[in-house]
């Protein structure tokens, strides 16, 4: 699985602090002062002495349970501020306290939410002898343990290209997809507080898929020394040519690039259309069905004779990390980077197969082993540990980016 814990604290340590302050007055000796005093400047009178101590705080206040997010406070001098008790969670990373320029000090510590549908505090203790508590709404996302939840794949609809360079696993994507999945939520809330919800406003969730070329290339076996033929990629112009095989990009539906990294970003009606949720006010929210869909196609060469050799095998093998993911639209500290997986399951698409004198491709396989999962039984994996997809991907290149024919190249080598 590609999802992970990347709580790296350090890169928050150079935040400079808003102005928040703690003020304590020290009673001090009165001065006189000239009653009824009509001079235009009149001397400054001393009446007291104030100590005013700056600090920030931040973190996300609207989150889905079962997350993680950073929260940090940014004191004056060299003594740092440390965080708890937590309510409603747990600290799963303690403070990591940085010096800041200026004479600040920052501490960042990770917090893990519980399941939520309440309102979790934490504290934050400083130096200067007061504390502070910040409140968190913590969302509740449960899903149906009994119905809605299934993985369907099929090998059977796997053809070749018409110009004979690829395959694609289904040739009738529409209605018999490779792999399609399927989950229901039976219960969202925020905590109510005074009659009324908190926090599902900010709060959405869909699915995350993930991708690995693991082999995408043609063997070309009649010459010697045996070569094969495999695609370079470039996200841009400027960038330099990379193998494909071996690199991981987040899976995103060709029309549905402008919602990355959600797969789909849409809740119609349809087949395979109720993909994304953005919960739009903090209302009650009923049960939802979800559902997921996906036909892979690649090329395995650019051309099936190269130095007179025409090609003998291609060797396709596509890895996949499907995730449902839920996600706070806040963006204090990097919130909205973090797509937490409360479901996922693992599945590969494996297209490997000679090709015959005239040009025509067969599978290995038999159709059972085509489309396959390590999810025993076929249904998604339940998680509560917290866990993200890697940034690296959520916010990195999309598949379909990758293998566009202006981004490849293609690479002779020897076997």
């Amino acid at each position: 699985m590609k999802a992970h814990d990347p709580w790296d604290l350090a890169q928050f340590a150079d935040r400079s602090p808003s102005r928040h302050f703690r003020v304590r007055f020290t009673p001090n000796e009165r001065c006189a002062s000239s009653a009824g005093s009509t001079v235009a400047n009149p001397v400054p009178l001393l009446i007291d002495r104030v100590k005013a101590t700056v600090y920030t705080v931040t973190g996300a206040m609207n989150v889905p349970g079962h997350s993680k997010h950073v929260y940090q406070v940014i004191v004056p001098g060299a003594n740092a501020a440390g965080f708890g008790p937590v309510t409603g969670g747990s600290i799963a990373v303690p403070g990591t306290s940085t010096a800041v320029p200026g004479g600040w000090t920052s501490t960042t510590a990770a917090l893990k939410w519980d399941a939520g549908e309440v309102v979790g505090t934490y504290k934050v203790n400083v130096p200067m002898r007061f504390s502070i508590i910040r409140q968190v709404n913590v969302v509740k996302v449960e899903f149906d343990a009994t119905e809605g939840n299934q993985i369907v794949l099929i090998g059977f609809r796997n053809t070749q290209w018409s110009n004979k360079l690829g395959v694609e696993s289904s040739d009738n994507w529409g209605i018999q997809p490779a792999m399609y999945a399927s989950i229901r939520t039976s219960y969202v809330a925020g905590p109510t507080v005074n009659g009324g919800r908190r926090g599902q406003r900010f709060i959405d969730m869909g699915f995350v898929q993930t991708m690995t070329f693991v082999h995408m290339h043609g063997d070309y076996n009649d010459t010697n020394p045996k070569f094969r033929v495999g695609p370079l990629t470039r996200p841009d112009a400027s960038s330099e040519y990379a193998k494909l095989e071996g690199k991981s990009y987040i899976d995103v539906a060709p029309d549905a690039l402008s919602g990355s990294p959600w797969s789909h970003k849409d809740y119609r009606d349809v087949y395979g259309d109720h993909n994304y949720k953005a919960l739009r006010d903090d209302q009650n929210f009923p049960e939802a069905f979800f559902d997921t869909k996906d036909s892979p196609s690649v090329p395995a060469v650019e051309m099936l004779t190269v130095a007179g050799d025409q090609v003998d095998f291609f060797s396709i093998v596509l890895s996949f990390d499907n995730y449902f993911a839920v996600h706070t639209k806040e963006t204090v500290n990097g919130a909205n980077d973090s797509y937490t997986v409360r479901a996922s399951f693992h599945w590969d698409w494996n297209a490997s197969g000679p090709i015959n004198n005239n040009g025509f491709w067969s599978s290995s396989f038999p159709v059972e082993q085509i489309v396959t999962t390590t999810a025993n039984p076929k249904k998604y994996a339940e998680s509560t540990a917290g866990n993200i997809v890697l940034p690296s991907l959520t916010k990195g290149i999309i598949a379909g980016n990758a293998v566009k024919a202006e981004n490849m190249k293609w690479e002779k080598a020897n076997q």
